[in-house]
């Protein structure tokens, strides 16, 4: 009920809850943790008769037995005798909540009983209507199998790789993830150049002396820990991921990619090597190096729990990381790479085909259009109009999946020539198409640029520009 949804959300983590049952307050406790989770809520309690769950859940600790009759706590608590509390109201006065605070710390501690091998905040579940949510924000479009597939990546505790053609929303969709679950991102972009220095980290020559600086991995997970204190997290997103020698400079860190997250580990060797780099110095620079290089080892050492092999460090489970790989960049992975891949659970990001998600993206190429136009008018949304035509017959045809971020960029470009005064719709379908959308067809086969020739001729669209164009990246196929 929209009441009760209104009290729920209104509860802070800290607060304590009485438990009111049958003319008896029963318990109280602390909120350690809220979130709204379906799925989790239709394995804990299923659905009412009516066929629905109660989605809102509360984790709980501190957990304190009262079993006080109700005139017996009323009276304490300074309500009248007979009064019945409703759920999820609030205590009423200063002094009723004093009060009641007493009541509470004089009550008996109960001994926790874990419900699980591992600790609860650890458990890491992305909702389903928060990342719908975080997409909608970000205006992003993808079909919901696309979703429901990150949401299982998610809560079947793998890394996740998304693939797909450039523009297609890749990164975004990743960042929408960290807003779905209320972490912070670091983003690097790999490249061939990076070594276990960069990931890991190592040993570096500053000034004539030799110190050990953390890389990006240590430094995101040092950041994840004590994020956690304040309820968050971190998530490490890695765009290009193959781009990367992927096992020169990932393949230290193969345990920390299982894809069986009760075996992702760190080795205590990396840290000790890192410590043993550590010495005092009196240089202001050194030492601030020095400093930070601590601080970040300190964190992870402390945070981290002892794995069940003497020599690793267990990693927690809501530490992930999200990659992105071009389609067209599979070919170019190592065999090597390929193992470690194989950790991740792949998600194939493909242009949106339902109805609804094609009549937004339309919309929004339109919206892209005017945007870089000032002007809405006839010849605008004729050419934006006959641009989304052209994208879906050169998808079906060529069998290219040409991203959403391609179709609005090539929208904004005919808005810039709008505005320029051009207003002969096929110039600007052509200009678009040169610029935005040839670029991603370059490697296509004899075939299939016959077919496009054929589909660009059928529109009027090859004019003496573009068949330069043409001949001069196919010159092959003439």
């Amino acid at each position: 009920k929209p009441d009760s949804r209104d009290a729920w959300e209104s509860i802070k983590e800290g607060d304590y809850i009485v438990f009111y049952c049958d003319n008896r307050y029963i318990c109280s406790a602390q909120v350690a943790f809220k979130t709204e989770n379906e799925k989790l809520a239709l394995k804990v309690w299923g659905k009412d008769k009516d066929g629905k769950t109660w989605s809102l859940l509360l984790f709980l600790n501190d957990v304190r037995p009262l079993n006080l009759a109700k005139s017996d706590f009323n009276t304490r608590a300074g309500y009248k005798e007979k009064f019945t509390p409703r759920g999820f109201m609030k205590a009423g006065s200063k002094v009723a909540k004093r009060i009641i605070d007493e009541i509470i710390t004089k009550a008996p501690k109960v001994e926790a009983i874990p419900l699980v091998a591992e600790p609860t905040w650890e458990i890491l579940f992305l909702d389903p209507r928060n990342l719908e949510e975080a997409v909608s924000k970000r205006e992003l479009i993808f079909d919901k199998g696309i979703l429901e597939e990150v949401v299982a990546a998610f809560d079947s505790g793998r890394h996740l790789l998304l693939v797909g053609p450039p523009g297609c929303g890749k990164t975004s969709l990743a960042r929408a993830i960290a807003d779905a679950l209320n972490f912070e991102t670091v983003v690097l972009t790999a490249t061939s150049k990076w070594t276990r220095k960069d990931v890991v980290g190592g040993p570096h020559s500053v000034g004539g002396r030799t110190l050990w600086k953390p890389g990006f991995f240590l430094r995101a997970l040092a950041s994840h820990i004590q994020k956690k204190k304040e309820g968050r997290g971190v998530l490490l997103i890695i765009e290009e991921f193959n781009r990367a020698d992927i096992y020169g400079a990932f393949g230290e860190l193969i345990t920390v990619f299982s894809g069986v997250p009760d075996e992702r580990v760190l080795p205590k060797s990396l840290i000790e090597e890192a410590y043993s780099y550590l010495y005092i110095s009196e240089e202001p620079e050194l030492k601030d190096m020095v400093q930070e290089a601590r601080e970040v080892l300190d964190i992870i050492k402390e945070g981290l729990r002892q794995a069940e092999e003497p020599d690793h460090l267990k990693l927690p489970r809501d530490f992930r990381i999200v990659g992105t790989m071009n389609t067209f960049d599979r070919s170019r992975v190592s065999s090597m790479g390929f193992a470690l891949l194989r950790c991740f659970s792949h998600v194939f990001i493909e242009p949106p085909s339902s109805r609804k998600c094609l009549e937004r993206e339309k919309d929004k190429a339109l919206s892209f259009a005017v945007k870089t136009a000032i002007i809405e008018d006839e010849v605008l949304r004729e050419a934006v109009q006959e641009l989304n035509e052209l994208v879906r017959d050169i998808r079906g045809i060529v069998r290219r999946p040409i991203g959403t971020g391609t179709l609005l960029q090539a929208a904004s470009i005919i808005g810039s020539l709008r505005s320029q005064g051009i207003d002969d719709t096929s110039l600007l379908v052509s200009g678009a198409f040169r610029m935005e959308l040839l670029p991603q067809l370059e490697d296509i086969s004899k075939s299939q640029f016959d077919s496009l020739r054929r589909l660009l001729d059928s529109r009027g669209l090859i004019d003496e520009k573009l068949e330069t164009v043409l001949r001069d990246i196919f010159r092959d196929y003439y």
